[in-house]
C-alpha cells in the first residue's frame, strides 16, 4: 500500500510540476538566453523548454533522453537554426538542482550533435539569474495556457507558433508583435474540421475569438499563461464614456522620465594591482542610448546633447592616485541624463538599450598596463533588475560582469550609478 501511495504521489507531482531548478538566465558564447522548463504527461516528450535568445529571438525545444538532452530550434531574429544541449557531467538530467553551465552544439541544417568543430559549439558558461528574473519579450507564446476551451500548449520559433489544444487538435499561427495579435487555424481531430482563431496578447493572458469561418463569430477564446514569465505590459483604461479618463491615460503615456547615468568609479583588475600596486589609471569611457522597436533602432540624445564620452585621459594626464580604483564625483562632466517616455519603459514592443564602453590602462614604472576594451549593452529593464537584486543604485560594466553584476574582479570594470531624477 505504501508503494502504491508513493507511486500515486509521484504521478500527481509529474503532472502538476511546472518549472524546474534549471529555470533561469544563462550566459553563453552566443549571448544571453532564458530557459523555462515545463513538464507533465500532456507536454510533447514529457517536457518543453523555451525562452528569449539575446532579447531579439527565440529558443524553443523539448527534453529527450530521459531529460539528459534538450533539442529544438532557435531564431536569431533573422534566421532559424537547430541546437542540442547536454546535461552536465555528474547531473542526471536538466531537472537537477545546481546546474549553472552545460555544453551543446548548433547549426542551421543540423544541430551538429557531438561535433568538436569550435564553430559548432554552443555552451552556457554561467547561470546569471534564477527563474524570477525571466521576463520574456520575444518568445511570449511558448508554454501552457489555461483557456476557456481547454489547455493550449504552444511552441514559438521566431513568429511562428504551433501546438496542441486539449489533446484533441492542433494549432498553427503567426504572431505580429506590432499588433500583438496571434492569428491562425486549428484542426479538430474528432470533428475533422479546420477553424480559425485570433488572440490579442495581453502579457500573461490573452483575449480572442474563434470560428469555423474566417469571420470567427462562433465564440470567445480567452486564456491565462500557466507559468507567468512574460514581461508585464502597460494597461490603459477601457472606459469609452469618460473623456477625462482618456485624457489622463494619454497624458500619462506622454509623460517623460529622466534617468542619470553617473560614471562613479574606475576599477583596475584586482590581480594586477596586487602584483603591482603603484599605478595611475587613464583611458576612456562612454555611453549611448537607443530606443529599439521592430521598425528600427533610434538613438536617444543625452540631455543637452552632451558628448558620448564620460572621460578621456591620456598617459600624460593619468589620475594621480596610486590605487586600483578611482572614484569620480557626480559632476556634469561625469554623468549623462536621458529622457524617456513613461509608456516606453514597460512597453512589450519597445526596448531602451544603454550601451557602455571603456578602455582602461595603468601608468606604472616600465611597461604600462593595458586592460583591454569592453563594450556591453543592457536594456533599462535589465539595469533596474540588476540594481534591485544587488540592493544598490549602481551597476557594473566589464568583461567579468554579466547583466550589470560583478562575477569576479580579474578584469577591469566601471561602476555606473543610475537614478531617476526630477
Amino acid at each position: 500500500m505504501k508503494k502504491i501511495i508513493t507511486l500515486l504521489l509521484w504521478a500527481i507531482g509529474t503532472q502538476t510540476f511546472a518549472q524546474s531548478f534549471s529555470d533561469g538566465v544563462y550566459s553563453t558564447n552566443f549571448g544571453t538566453i532564458n530557459l523555462t522548463f515545463e513538464q507533465g504527461f500532456e507536454y510533447p516528450n514529457g517536457g518543453i523548454v523555451y525562452g528569449d535568445y539575446k532579447g531579439i529571438g527565440t529558443i524553443t525545444g523539448s527534453t529527450t533522453n530521459v531529460g539528459k538532452e534538450i533539442v529544438g530550434s532557435f531564431h536569431n531574429g533573422a534566421a532559424e537554426g537547430k541546437f542540442i544541449f547536454f546535461s552536465p557531467t555528474g547531473k542526471q538530467h536538466f531537472f537537477d538542482s545546481g546546474i549553472t553551465s552545460f555544453n551543446g552544439n548548433w547549426g542551421y541544417g543540423t544541430d551538429n550533435k557531438y561535433s568538436t568543430n569550435p564553430d559548432h559549439i554552443w555552451k552556457a558558461t554561467s547561470k546569471t539569474a534564477g527563474k524570477d528574473a525571466i521576463k520574456n519579450v520575444t518568445n511570449v507564446w511558448s508554454g501552457k495556457w489555461n483557456t476557456t476551451d481547454g489547455s493550449l500548449i504552444l511552441l514559438q520559433t521566431g513568429n511562428k507558433v504551433t501546438g496542441t489544444y486539449k489533446n484533441v487538435g492542433t494549432v498553427d499561427g503567426v504572431y505580429n508583435p506590432q499588433t500583438r495579435k496571434l492569428k491562425g487555424t486549428f484542426y479538430n481531430n474528432t470533428t475533422k474540421k479546420t477553424g480559425h482563431f485570433e488572440f490579442d496578447f495581453e502579457g500573461n493572458s490573452f483575449k480572442g475569438k474563434w470560428g469555423w469561418t474566417t469571420a470567427m463569430t462562433d465564440g470567445a477564446w480567452n486564456g491565462d499563461k500557466h507559468v507567468k514569465n512574460n514581461k508585464a505590459i502597460a494597461t490603459t483604461s477601457t472606459s469609452s464614456n469618460s473623456s477625462t479618463s482618456a485624457n489622463s491615460n494619454q497624458s500619462q503615456n506622454n509623460q517623460k522620465v529622466k534617468y542619470r547615468f553617473h560614471l562613479a568609479k574606475l576599477n583596475a583588475p584586482l590581480i594586477a594591482t596586487i602584483s603591482n600596486p603603484l599605478l595611475n589609471l587613464y583611458g576612456f569611457s562612454g555611453i549611448r542610448v537607443y530606443r529599439v522597436t521592430a521598425s528600427g533602432r533610434e538613438e536617444v540624445k543625452s540631455f543637452g546633447n552632451k558628448s558620448h564620452t564620460f572621460f578621456d585621459r591620456t598617459e600624460d594626464n593619468a589620475f594621480p592616485e596610486n590605487r586600483e580604483s578611482v572614484s569620480l564625483p557626480e559632476t556634469p562632466a561625469n554623468y549623462r541624463d536621458f529622457e524617456f517616455l513613461s509608456s516606453d519603459i514597460n512597453n512589450n514592443t519597445v526596448d531602451i538599450e544603454v550601451e557602455f564602453w571603456h578602455h582602461l590602462k595603468g601608468k606604472r614604472p616600465g611597461i604600462n598596463a593595458d586592460y583591454g576594451k569592453t563594450r556591453q549593452t543592457l536594456t533599462m529593464e535589465q539595469i533596474i533588475s540588476a540594481m534591485s537584486s544587488n540592493g544598490m543604485d549602481r551597476i557594473f560594466i566589464g568583461s567579468s560582469c554579466e547583466l550589470g553584476k560583478i562575477k569576479n574582479r580579474d578584469q577591469s570594470y566601471i561602476t555606473v550609478q543610475v537614478k531617476k531624477i526630477d
